[in-house]
């Protein structure tokens, strides 16, 4: 009887060590062991077998066969052959327990979510090149630098693979999903997605998905995302490029502004704030960012207060006289000149003047009403030319009965309905083709009122057509050789 139990206490023993074995091949692929021992080998054609110089004995030529699929090797040269605890015994000159204790102080499992992470990110990394859709879609984001695509660890998730490879290894199904790899059906997160590490100190703490398909573009982890993207390299440069996204920080880094860094959206988090206010950044640079007190109450934040951006300044250079002249002669109707010239001696936006109603030119008073922000009107002296372009637009051309709006459209099945946005850029392109001003816009003509604040500016560059007394485009010299152009 106890012969019997010592047999069966054997056998159990056999079986948990027969277990423990086919667990640890699963964890740890052989292949993935040799090359954490600086073992380097190429693939054989398309086949699942790589071929190196073996380890086990010095050789000129590659003789050491590995077949992925079997997780298995053999060499030609010296004849040994085996699997990955027979490796070990080979290479480390170790006992069958032995090999398996050292394999399984290898093999640990780390619990802590960047471990986890930095596994899923270097499978990722590592099919990016089995997918020619993901290396397509890098170059036509203009990301082709293969050196930059390393560094970044820039990788790619087909999906339904992830959950397959962590589960191997000895990750629990409810550790991946709450680290939010698997969603609540347990399927991989990220489907035929970009990815992009998320790093801060050294340690992944979140991964981007950027969807290669018609899926929601963007896509993080549950959690933080972490500061500033790559801002360990980027926090010694004195200034600092910031952008949204990451194909617009890698495609700058692969031009060379390694000063440039990402927010990973529209949006600064207190932590990439911090890391912006730490330094002051674009020194020389006058202009605070965001230089106010918090919700309008208490001090100004003192980190605000060291912040320097460094903004482009943009001026709207004004078309020449000659240019305003060509553009005025092409309009037919009064209707338009009415518009143009309500813009260009006015100053008023394309906005104010679609906003504009019938009751709101006060002509016998020579008076505007511009409604505003908050149901609020400001009255605006016309000049005698705009008077007399209303007078003959309403007289003549504006159709009656037709909408309360002061322009309307004069043709087609929107007849007499107010003028819309795009029935105005309609008009200006048709205008800008016809005379080839390609500059000329509702906002460029509006900014022409700059001349009444500085008449010697547009003396000198208007002599032939000015008002002395108050700086306007004379309407005679504007339509001088355009009789059409006059007005009864």
């Amino acid at each position: 009887m106890l012969s019997t139990f010592s047999y069966v206490d054997f056998q159990r023993q056999n079986c948990a060590v027969g277990e423990d074995v086919k667990k640890l091949k699963q964890r740890l692929s052989l292949l993935d062991y040799l090359r954490q021992q600086s073992w380097t080998a190429r693939p054989i054609a398309f086949g699942p077998e790589f071929v190196g110089l073996c380890p086990l004995h010095t050789e000129a030529r590659p003789s050491f066969y590995v077949n992925v699929r079997k997780n298995l090797f053999y060499c030609h040269g010296c004849g040994q052959g085996g699997d990955l605890i027979r490796f070990v015994q080979l290479s480390r000159h170790l006992s069958f327990r032995q090999s398996l204790a050292y394999l399984e102080q290898q093999s640990a499992l780390p619990t802590d979510s960047a471990a986890v992470l930095e596994r899923a990110a270097t499978f990722y990394q590592q099919q990016l090149e089995r997918y020619p859709e993901a290396l397509r879609y890098l170059r036509q984001r203009g990301l082709q630098d293969p050196s930059l695509i390393k560094k970044l660890r820039i990788g790619y998730a087909p999906g339904g693979s992830l959950r397959r490879h962590l589960t191997a290894q000895g990750y629990s199904f409810d550790l991946l999903q709450r680290l939010g790899l698997l969603n609540s059906q347990g399927c991989d997160a990220f489907y035929q997605r970009i990815i992009f590490p998320c790093c801060q100190g050294g340690r992944i703490v979140n991964l981007y998905g950027r969807s290669i398909a018609a899926a929601f573009a963007h896509q993080f982890l549950p959690g933080s995302k972490g500061g500033l993207f790559a801002w360990e390299s980027v926090r010694q440069f004195p200034t600092v490029i910031l952008v949204e996204g990451l194909f617009d920080f890698a495609v700058l880094w692969q031009t060379g502004f390694r000063h440039a860094t990402c927010s990973l959206g529209t949006h600064l988090n207190a932590e990439q704030f911090q890391q912006l206010c730490a330094r002051q950044i674009a020194r020389g640079f006058h202009q605070a960012f965001l230089q106010r007190k918090p919700m309008g109450l208490g001090r100004p934040w003192a980190a605000m207060s060291r912040l320097r951006v460094k903004v482009p300044k943009r001026n709207i250079v004004p078309l020449s006289v000659d240019e305003v002249a060509r553009f005025w002669s092409s309009f037919r109707s009064s209707r338009d000149l009415a518009i143009v010239g309500l813009m260009l001696l006015q100053g008023l936006r394309s906005a104010e003047v679609l906003a504009l109603n019938r009751d709101d030119a006060l002509l016998s008073e020579a008076q505007l009403r511009v409604p505003g922000k908050g149901n609020k009107f400001r009255s605006l002296p016309l000049a005698p030319e705009t008077v007399q372009l209303l007078e003959h637009y309403l007289r003549l051309e504006r159709p009656n009965p037709c909408s309360a709006a002061l322009f309307v459209s004069l043709k087609g099945h929107a007849r007499g309905t107010r003028m819309t946005a795009g029935g105005l850029r309609s008009l200006f392109r048709y205008h800008r083709q016809a005379t080839g001003i390609q500059l000329a816009n509702p906002h460029r003509l509006s900014t022409h009122l700059c001349f009444r604040h500085d008449p010697r500016r547009y003396e000198s560059s208007c002599a032939h057509a000015t008002d002395g007394s108050r700086g306007y485009p004379d309407h005679a010299a504007l339509c001088a050789g355009h009789p059409t152009r006059r007005l009864p």
